[in-house]
């Protein structure tokens, strides 16, 4: 994608009334939502996460909360990563999250790597992709209401196709799928979605220099 704009992102905290710069090793100097020993259990577990930790060693048992508390400690496990991503992020509690995946997305830096934006926005970039599905010969079908997938037959509805990728969530996708097996049925449907509202406004002027803020003890999670 020509003229793509690569930038880094600034993250922040918003805690307690106060906003707090999340992006650089000398932020957390000043995060004095976490004690001092706290501080410096943070910054010893990024150097870990970043130097030293393999996600593919840890054991597939071990859950999120365990783990943090072992390698980061309970101060930073409880006032920093429960509302990061126990409520923030997915709305479960961290005795439910893996630790191997989560170390995963630790080790990948998602708040430290670069972003890209095309300069039409994302909607050219979408529009680009499926004028080049199109001019391979692929067919796509729009606000079509699917109602029946058959998988042994490898139908949508009457229609034949060699592979189906699914992507409708789970709850929805039971609803119109035969053919699954028994224990898949049983496994999924134990899978339990967090709903999420956006809202989206216009403002003349920045509300923040920061790319997302994460809020904190709030019933807002992200602005």
């Amino acid at each position: 994608y020509k003229n793509m704009t690569w930038t880094k992102i600034k993250m922040a905290i918003a805690v307690d009334k106060k906003i707090y710069d999340f992006t650089s090793p000398l932020s957390l100097l000043g995060f004095d939502y976490l004690s001092l020993y706290g501080r410096l259990r943070y910054g010893l577990f990024g150097a870990y996460v970043l130097t030293l930790m393999n996600p593919a060693k840890i054991k597939n048992a071990t859950d999120a909360d365990s783990w943090l508390k072992t390698y980061a400690g309970k101060e930073v496990r409880d006032k920093l990563f429960y509302n990061l991503y126990a409520k923030n992020k997915f709305d479960i509690p961290l005795e439910q999250i893996s630790a191997k995946q989560f170390a995963f997305r630790l080790k990948a830096g998602e708040a430290l790597g670069r972003f890209g934006y095309p300069p039409e926005g994302l909607q050219e970039l979408v529009s680009r992709f499926e004028s080049d599905l199109v001019k391979k010969g692929c067919k796509i079908k729009k606000d079509y209401n699917v109602k029946s997938v058959d998988v042994n037959k490898k139908t949508v509805d009457g229609v034949k196709y060699d592979v189906i990728i699914n992507t409708i969530p789970p709850p929805e996708f039971l609803k119109v799928a035969k053919g699954l097996p028994d224990h898949y049925v049983s496994k999924v449907s134990k899978i339990r979605y967090s709903p999420v509202i956006t809202v989206t406004f216009a403002t003349k002027n920045f509300l923040d220099k920061h790319y997302w803020v994460n809020i904190f003890n709030e019933r807002i999670g992200m602005l």
